[in-house]
């Protein structure tokens, strides 16, 4: 998949494009059916399939005295999509400036920057200033801009309709086995390994270290997980928070320290899938107390991993 940050990077169009355009925080079971859709459609008709999102959550613009945080950061969007089979990302930065724009002004000048054929959409996409951009104006503006639309019907499970909100109240209460069902996978944290200060190894358990500032995350604390890299899922115990005995920071990291030796991962992308919480984060009152509390707790995961 390729990922550009503008239109005008597009470069020579050289087949039909089929977009979607959306936010798809969670790229949960909804946002799927319309991706699969997009990529068919473009499969059908030998044509390019494009979702243009963002890098910024729009809340961040349009409420920024309370912004949403995202359940996901770009780079795990990003990953999530390519998995899905999308052949170009355009990730955009959700200004002021495009927040204002009507949406017969975005489309016409996505038409002369990005000439699409179809328009795939989720059932409540609204764009344009004011969200005026309801699918009855979206109609009337493809028969004037010749284009093709569908809007996805929304995804429902056990009754209700999926959506990233109710996914982030989920994750934030760390109810992973509800989560699962809407997302219609684990949930996990994907990124690149940060350095750390090394008082894991100093302890005796090394650590990979990851920098969770700015997502919606679960309960502080203890975790049973699995660190993939390379496709290849290692189980491990996680702790997920400001670390207090250790750190005088009060961003959250997640540090994940594996059963099985694995080569340095430093800079390297991993995903991090929550299994099962264990208890939460406690200071201790000091690194040999510490010490005797993550003996305990590393065997309390491999009963429940193994």
């Amino acid at each position: 998949m390729r990922i550009i940050d503008t239109f005008e990077k597009r470069g020579p169009i050289t087949k039909p494009i089929v977009i979607t355009i959306g936010n798809f925080d969670g790229v949960h079971r909804g946002h799927q059916e319309v991706i699969a859709r997009l990529t068919k459609k473009a499969h059908d008709i030998g044509g390019e399939s494009v979702v243009i999102s963002f890098v910024n959550h729009p809340s961040q613009v349009l409420r920024p005295d309370k912004p949403t945080l995202p359940l996901y950061s770009p780079e795990h969007k990003a990953h999530l999509l390519e998995k899905l089979g999308v052949d170009t990302l355009v990730f955009l930065s959700f200004t002021k400036e495009f927040a204002q724009q009507e949406a017969k002004v975005f489309l016409s000048k996505l038409m002369q920057t990005l000439p699409f054929s179809d328009l795939i959409l989720g059932y409540d996409s609204r764009m344009g200033i004011g969200r005026k951009g309801d699918p009855a104006t979206i109609q009337e503006l493809s028969k004037i801009l010749a284009f093709d639309v569908e809007y996805i019907g929304p995804f429902s499970y056990n009754g209700g309709t999926v959506s990233s909100s109710t996914i982030r109240e989920l994750v934030r209460n760390g109810k992973f086995e509800k989560s699962k069902e809407l997302l219609g996978r684990q949930y996990s944290i994907y990124a690149k390994v940060t350095s750390g200060n090394r008082r894991g190894s100093q302890l005796g358990y090394p650590t990979a270290n990851i920098d969770v500032s700015g997502l919606t995350l679960p309960p502080y604390g203890v975790y049973a997980v699995y660190l993939e890299y390379k496709g290849k899922q290692r189980p491990g115990i996680a702790n997920l928070g400001t670390a207090p005995t250790l750190r005088t920071q009060t961003n959250p990291i997640l540090e994940v320290h594996l059963f099985e030796p694995i080569e340095e991962l430093y800079g390297k992308a991993v995903e991090v899938f929550f299994e099962e919480y264990i208890r939460p984060e406690k200071k201790f009152a000091d690194v040999v107390a510490l010490q005797k509390q993550i003996a305990q707790d590393i065997e309390t995961v491999k009963k429940y991993l193994f």
